[in-house]
């Protein structure tokens, strides 16, 4: 599913809802539930907690 690099965007779930060809927000959150197990805004908090900080390095020098 496209929509699972939503979270890095700052998009909206009815934007995303749109670019990814659902008519509305219910329709997309219902199939993206039954894809991914949670509900978009969950998904989202959750893949934003374990990001790493832009310019951080992968590992320790």
């Amino acid at each position: 599913m496209r929509a699972a690099c939503w979270p890095r965007t700052g998009k909206k779930v009815l934007r995303v809802a749109q670019d990814v060809g659902y008519e509305s927000e219910a329709a997309f959150s219902r199939a993206f539930r039954r894809t991914f197990g949670v509900p978009p805004g969950q998904y989202r908090r959750e893949r934003k907690a374990v990001q790493p900080l832009r310019g951080a390095a992968a590992e320790p020098a």
